[in-house]
């Protein structure tokens, strides 16, 4: 049966769960009634004997209830069934009575009265009191539906007042001008009683609406809300909120109308309180100020409490003649959001649903019509006060005048020198940064193309008004250069005017490039230009503070952003409120798919196209996920937070302050940045200045190579300026064709821009300009990027459809690929202006059809005129219109294409330099680090741990060390990739426990040399500045390993246990000093050391004047440096004091930590393994035909893929489901990245005890890319653990076949058996198919008890034919063979033509040759699982068959290429020896001991693998063999060497 109700939902469920119940629930107290509507709509609850003491209200409730009910027999409330789609229902339809199982049945037989309307007309409503998502976590409207929704109710005005801000006002009036609503601004702000800038932890505060009357009143409002973030926060934390006073309303009181408030206002607590008197004097105290513009605020959401106030405010309008005004505390749009408003408190509050102590709401508060309105109040009030009350909102809003705040541009002003204008200055400083940037002595001097361009471009500036503007952002420039502080080449369009380049705001020519200044600015566009400018990313800070500074504190300020509530956050979110555990709402967010950084809207995916099928069918298929999403829907892209734009600076003129135009606040507490309250569009809107000062990490990053280069000795070349690098180096080029791009700007995106990189192979600058326009959505979905490609290297001619063309798109190999080609072609071939053009242009990106037209009739008719033929100027015409959505900003990728040639060119020509100044840049950001560390291992640069005597503060060069030789296929130009400098030593910063300070005093200290031993360190270092826990943190880490005596002397490896026992002494001894010198008692040792106190206690070493005593004895040093010099030791002095803790006769030896505790250590305190990689260790023992992927390598994996890896598990979280089983979360790494996997119940119950923290495993299961651990975005896939096993337990099942045994169909089927040794999913007709192969994403195969345990089985195939063949281009890094897709695709169909159809399905592959035995044999592989439950009674199986099996360890010493003798001495075990074991390898039997159960075929040789996976492809083939017999498929996992 359908109910209606004022909350019932007209699609699905609406209510918070808490409420719906079938269950009688007797109502306790008065205040439940409020809840009764709630409960009735939601399955409903009787009235019991404990409810009688609230029987008249909750026949108030009844009767109020806008759908109509009452009360029937036995107290049951009624509600009708009758309505309209939720709203306004109960007249003329049937009753309904809850029985007393609490259940709805037909209640046309109760005794009932309906409630009808005492209104014959309604009074006009204004919704006054509403609060949007911009009351962050607490409302839940977003704005366009609220206007939306006010539309449709027939409102002419809608109020806007969220909790202490104005976020939402400009986006409100321009929203409410496209619906033709009058829009209100204003802000529920908060009251305190006594001084505002006197912060309180604790006090209370008081609500009141205060809405802008006028402009002079928004101008008072934002003042008010500056002043009450800026000066008045009270509380702290998430109870901070920014108040003020009623002295400072007073003061600003023009222009607004306030009312009363909600029940947490002044007035309404003072009644509540029952101080009748405090509550007059405070009504008295706001009309004596506000006059008629304020009003008492009537509310009614169902409470007693609203009851209590209501009559109160009745008693005080009459007595002080104050107007009464009805407003509804709307938080959401819909009646039927209540649910989910619900969920966003507890979002909010980080509560659930079903918790009972948390903050709730009536389910009343949405956007009410007039009629809801009016049938409120009615059982308290009279119906006439009813009326009035409500028609007084459109009193007040007809009050409100329309505001007058969007405006043209607003121009800080420039002081300009005597004599000059800001355009004859603009004027000036263009035409002498032309001179010399052309090295011309005189403007006769400049080439004519570029005087000519630079004066239209000055006549265009000075006519649009804009010359204060380029003087504006030259001055900031000047002021970053003068500082030397790096500025970026360009950003944006405005790297085509040639003013610009002149002033040295941009550094590429414009000319030189063909860039167009006319897609920046003409005389056709009246908006404003962008002038974007970057700067180094540490030195930002710096440039701002200039800018606040020449322009005022008040007129400079960053700009906020807003964070939302994207589709997978909010799945996540909603789904902790409701109860469910981690893994279920992973496993929901998982689905979601995530495009190019951007997951799927949830009304797409539960669509019927949805681009996730299996989560719509969750939908269908689960009430509860279908309950679920219904409440994520409505919150998807709530506000959620808000941030400082990462460029966003607003400038105001001084006669336009910021402090009444903008609302502003601080980012972080009353210390962060000054920050507008209105984002980027709303603050140009206001005709403000917006400028974007982005800082660049990449700029800080090659200033910081400019600075190792500079300083490390070996180099010895002077590096020209960035803007001034040659521009064709050849390693450049050759770097970025090997796809070796970690670290270089804008191209270490992803797999498929390394793809994109090494296709193309660049070879001049314009290629990596192309390569910025080519990797996007529409050029990569067009096919244009494989076009340009295939053109590129001649695989495809390059043609013109008229010879005009050929200047144009000569760059791009004749493809469409910039905005400014299309504006050129509307030039030379239809004699269009450039700025004409650009109107062109702008109107094919909008699709506007009207303008579309009148341009394509123009552009034809011109080019018909310019002798093209008609048919083919339509057709041009026509590309134009299709890839102007895809074309680019060539003055954009121009400019940042300028600083990946940069970076490139610094990591090719000075890699060490480069990489340490890349990890300094990424400090703060461990995937990065870990990634770039993986790089530099992979270009042959050592990495050394921290250091006190090396050490800088972030990563350094260190001189005395060389970069270890390379492998071959790293290197650059002919093998030459280690520097002539030495290697990359960390920053003592990085250690933890050891802050910034400690650095500064150990950095200060070591400035006099070197320190010699720990206790010179302790003496020498500032003990108030360095703590004990800061040393032994160095210690621990390997930074004090250059201290211990004994291993200098020996050559061995430092004792870092021997050295932390050796602190106690030497800290104590260290102090003990300090204190006497403090007190005047220094020894004998400090003064024979020369060693005053007051040398000490600068840290450093002793200057001529303080050193006390002789300098020099006999020609000999004394004082430090005969300390390191040794000579100090023929000097009489006790034992006790000369000698260290750490020396030999001194110190009592201690063994040293093991291995792994170091590496432990490291990870510890660096957050990284710096002197090896626990895994490293592992791989370094594989076999050579055995490469797990690498975690950096996951975005070259397809999803679903079964993959193994190597790893060290650096955290398990274990948790519980719902059904009580145990499962766990792990963060995994290996030496190039980390990633989450996740192991379900049935995994851990038999591999829960490997879990452990720090070990090193071998995890194989299924990739999950689309998300994990909680993140937004593919950078966090996961994988979905199907076995784990101690790694160095692993073992490999080795089989030995004929080219003829693999080729034999009986064989394989009986191998097949053999591995699996029983009947399971014979999943085909056959071929290695069927049984024990899973694929990827299973479905199949083993049960429980039979998952793998063991990953690796290798069939190795002898003897194979010689003179093989290989596909081109084998993918590097994994062995998928590399074609562009076009190319693929065009294969294919050649395939086809040729009536190759079956062939022309496979997919591609890869296969390696590699000598295992002998040269005879080779060792393949294919993508698919194949489970051995156990491997050692699979290879007695395959013996006793007629086959050569055996087992081995799969992690060994020695020579990773060949399997290595099972020796009958390491261990207990069984040996069985097969026909045909091949003798040289030395092999004698299968090694027995261990667990060896299960393992998965990784490598396989056969004709039938074809038939069977349908899904490989044909690359290699061998003479006398038909080459579909040698079809084979490769992981894509696993790189071939």
């Amino acid at each position: 049966m359908a109910l209606s109700a004022c909350l019932l939902l007209q699609q699905g469920i609406c209510f918070p769960p808490r409420l719906q119940t079938t269950t009688p629930m007797p109502l306790r107290k008065a205040r439940d009634c409020c809840f009764c509507i709630l409960g009735h709509a939601a399955g409903g609850f009787p009235l019991t004997s404990a409810a009688n003491e609230c029987r008249e209200n909750v026949l108030g409730c009844a009767k109020r209830c806008p759908v109509g009910g009452g009360v029937g027999k036995g107290g049951y409330i009624l509600l009708s069934s009758a309505g309209n789609g939720g709203q306004h229902q109960g007249r003329g339809g049937r009753w309904h009575a809850v029985d007393a199982a609490g259940v709805w049945s037909d209640g046309s037989d109760v005794a009932a009265e309906p409630m009808t309307s005492s209104f014959s007309t309604l009074p006009p409503y204004v919704p006054l009191h509403v609060h949007s998502d911009f009351s962050l976590l607490d409302g839940a409207s977003q704005l366009p539906g609220l206007v939306q929704r006010a539309k449709e109710l027939g409102m002419e005005a809608v109020a806007l007042t969220d909790h202490g801000v104005l976020y939402g006002s400009l986006q409100l009036v321009k929203l409410c001008r496209a619906a033709d609503i009058k829009p209100i601004i204003g802000n529920e702000m908060y009251v305190i009683h006594g001084d505002y800038r006197e912060r309180h932890k604790w006090i209370k505060r008081y609500h009141v609406l205060v809405l802008a009357k006028n402009n002079v009143g928004y101008q008072n409002l934002v003042r008010l809300t500056t002043i009450s973030h800026l000066e008045g926060m009270q509380g702290y934390g998430i109870f901070a909120r920014p108040c003020i006073n009623r002295e400072l309303l007073e003061k600003y009181s023009e222009g607004l109308i306030v009312c009363s408030g909600c029940r947490a206002a002044e007035v309404p607590q003072a009644l509540l309180n029952g101080d009748m008197q405090e509550a007059h004097r405070t009504v008295a105290w706001y009309k004596e100020v506000f006059g008629a513009d304020y009003y008492l605020e009537i509310q009614d959401h169902g409470t007693p409490e609203n009851r209590v106030i209501n009559r109160g405010l009745e008693r005080l309008a009459e007595d002080l003649d104050v107007k009464l005004v009805a407003t509804n505390d709307s938080h959401f749009t819909y009646c039927r959001d209540a649910a989910a408003h619900d969920a966003l408190l507890c979002i909010q509050t980080g509560k659930k649903l079903s918790d009972t102590k948390r903050m709730k709401y009536t389910g009343q508060e949405y956007l009410k019509s007039s009629e809801e309105m009016c049938q409120l109040f009615q059982d308290h009030l009279p119906v006439s006060t009813i009326r009035t009350a409500v028609g007084n909102t459109a009193e007040i809003a007809a009050k409100v005048e329309e505001y007058a705040l969007l405006s043209e541009p607003r121009l800080p002003n420039f002081v300009v020198p005597p004599g000059h204008d800001e355009s004859s200055f603009l004027e000036v400083a263009a035409w002498q940064g032309l001179c010399d940037k052309l090295n011309c002595k005189s403007r006769a001097q400049v080439p004519k193309i570029y005087a000519t361009r630079l004066a239209k471009e000055l006549s265009v500036i000075h006519s649009q008004g804009f010359s204060a503007y380029f003087l504006v952002v030259w001055d900031i420039v000047q002021f970053a250069r003068c500082k030397k502080i790096p500025v970026g080449p360009g950003r944006g369009s405005a790297a085509g005017s040639l003013v610009a380049f002149a002033l040295g705001i941009i550094s590429i020519d414009p000319v030189r490039h063909g860039l167009l200044f006319e897609r920046f600015l003409n005389e056709e566009r009246k908006s404003l230009p962008d002038i974007d400018t970057d700067f180094c990313f540490e030195r930002r800070d710096e440039v701002i503070e200039y800018v606040t500074k020449k322009y005022g504190d008040g007129r400079v300020a960053q700009i906020v952003t807003f964070n939302r509530l994207t589709s997978k956050a909010v799945l996540k979110d909603v789904g902790r409120v409701l109860g469910k555990s981690y893994a279920e709402a992973d496993a929901l967010a998982k689905l979601v798919p995530v495009v190019r950084g951007k997951p799927a809207k949830l009304a797409a995916l539960v669509g019927e196209n949805s681009p996730s099928m299996e989560f719509r069918q969750r939908c269908i298929e689960n009430p509860e996920v279908r309950e679920w999403v219904a409440m994520a829907m409505r919150l998807e892209g709530t506000h959620k937070t808000f941030g400082v734009h990462a460029a966003g600076v607003v400038i105001s003129p001084a006669s336009f302050p910021l402090s009444g135009a903008v609302p502003l606040q601080r980012a972080l507490g009353n210390e962060g940045a000054l920050v507008t309250q209105y984002a980027m569009d709303d603050v140009e809107a206001l005709g403000l200045l917006k400028m974007d000062l982005l800082g660049l990490k990449n700029l800080t990053c090659i200033a910081k190579t400019y600075e190792l280069v500079a300083s490390a000795a070996g180099y010895g070349v002077d590096l020209p300026p960035m803007e001034n690098l040659p521009c064709d180096d050849a390693k450049t080029f050759a770097l970025l064709a090997r796809g070796e791009l970690d670290g270089v700007f804008q191209l270490e995106t992803s797999s498929g821009m390394r793809k994109v990189v090494m296709d193309l192979a660049p070879s001049c600058l314009e290629d990596i300009f192309a390569i910025l326009a080519l990797y996007r959505p529409g050029p990569l979905d067009a096919g244009l990027t494989f076009e340009f490609i295939d053109r590129k290297h001649g695989r495809k001619e390059v043609q013109y459809d008229t010879p005009a063309l050929e200047p144009i798109l000569r760059e791009t190999y004749g493809v469409l690929l910039y905005q400014e080609q299309i504006m050129r072609m509307a030039q030379e071939l239809a004699g269009y202006s450039l700025g004409q053009a650009d109107l062109l242009r702008r109107a094919m990106g909008k699709k506007k059809a009207a303008e579309m037209e009148a341009h394509r009739n123009r552009f034809v008719e011109g080019a018909v005129q310019r002798d093209v033929d008609r048919a083919v100027a339509e057709k041009l015409f026509e590309q134009m219109v299709k890839f102007a959505e895809y074309c680019f900003n060539k003055s954009h990728s121009a400019a940042y294409g300028y600083i990946t040639y940069v970076t490139a060119y610094l990591k090719a020509n000075f890699p060490v330099a480069y990489m340490a100044a890349l990890l300094s840049c990424a400090t703060g950001n461990p995937d990065k680090v870990q990634q770039y560390i993986a790089a530099c291992q992979g270009m042959g640069i050592q990495l050394l741990p921290p250091c006190v005597n090396s050490s800088g503060t972030e990563f350094t060069i260190d001189c005395c060390r060389k970069s270890f030789a390379p492998k071959e296929k790293n290197t650059i130009a002919n093998g030459e990739r280690s520097s002539r400098v030495g290697a990359i030593r960390f920053g003592l910063v990085a250690v933890r426990h050891v802050g910034e300070a400690a650095v500064e005093a150990i950095l200060e200290a070591r400035s006099g040399g070197d320190f010699q031993s720990l206790s010179e360190l302790c003496e020498r270092v500032d003990t108030s500045r360095v703590s004990k826990r800061a040393l032994e943190a160095l210690a621990h880490c390997g930074a004090l390993d250059c201290l211990d005596q004994r291993a200098r002397r020996t050559g061995g490896p430092a004792n870092r246990r021997q050295l932390i026992s050796c602190l106690d002494d030497a800290w104590s001894r260290a102090n003990r000093r300090a204190k006497e010198r403090a007190t005047g008692q220094g020894s004998l040792f400090d003064i024979v050391l020369g060693g005053g106190g007051e040398r000490r206690q600068h840290g450093g070493d002793p200057s001529p004047q303080q050193v006390k005593g002789p300098v020099l004895t006999e020609g000999k040093a004394i004082g430090w440096e005969a300390e390191k010099s040794g000579e100090v030791e023929n000097m009489m002095l006790p034992r006790a004091e000369t000698s260290s803790a750490e020396d030999d006769a001194a110190v009592v030896p201690v063994e040293d930590f093991s291995n792994d505790e170091k590496l432990k250590f490291e990870k510890e305190l660096l957050g990284f393994y710096v002197s090896e990689h626990p895994v490293g260790v592992l791989l370094d023992r594989l076999p050579k035909w055995f490469q797990p992927l690498r975690l950096s390598d996951w975005d070259e994996v397809s999803d679903g893929s079964l993959v193994t890896v190597v790893v060290v598990l650096s955290e398990v979280k274990e948790k519980m489901t719902k059904t009580g089983k145990r499962m766990a979360i792990l963060q995994v790494e290996d030496c190039t990245g980390r990633m989450d996997a996740v192991v379900f119940p049935n995994v851990f119950e038999r591999c829960g005890t490997l879990l452990a923290e720090d070990a090193r495993v071998l995890i194989w299961g299924t990739l999950d890319r689309r998300g994990g651990g909680g993140g937004e975005g593919d950078a966090n896939a996961a994988i979905m653990v199907k076995g784990v096993v101690e790694a160095e337990k692993a073992e490999v099942l080795c089989i030995y076949l004929t080219v003829e045994d693999a080729s034999d169909l009986a064989n394989q089927q009986q191998i097949r058996y053999l591995l699996t040794n029983e009947k399971r999913h014979h999943g085909g007709s056959g071929g290695w198919g069927g049984v024990g192969l899973e694929k990827a994403g299973g479905g199949g195969g083993w049960g429980r008890d039979t998952l793998p345990t063991t990953p690796v089985v290798a069939i190795i195939v002898e003897q194979p034919p010689s003179n093989a063949w290989m596909a081109e281009e084998a993918y590097q890094g994994n062995g998928v063979a590399r074609r562009g897709v076009q190319q693929r695709r065009q294969e294919r169909h050649h395939q086809e033509d040729k009536g190759e159809r079956e062939l022309a399905e496979l997919g591609k592959m890869w296969v390696s040759e590699f000598n295992v035995h002998a040269e005879d044999s080779m060792v393949v592989r294919f993508g698919v699982n194949f489970n051995v439950r156990d491997a050692l009674q699979a290879a007695e199986r395959l013996g006793r068959a007629g086959f050569t099996a055996a087992v081995f360890p799969l992690f060994r010493d020695g020579e990773c290429g060949r399997l290595p003798a099972a020796r009958s001495d390491d261990r207990d075990e069984t040996v069985y020896a097969g026909p045909g074991f091949p003798s040289e390898s030395g092999v004698t039997g299968v090694r027995t001991g261990g667990d060896s159960r299960n393992a998965t075929l990784l490598l396989l040789s056969a004709a039938m693998l074809e038939r069977q996976l349908g899904k490989i492809v044909l690359i290699r083939g061998y003479r006398g063999i038909r080459r579909q017999d040698w079809c084979v498929a490769v992981t894509p996992l696993i790189e071939v060497l």
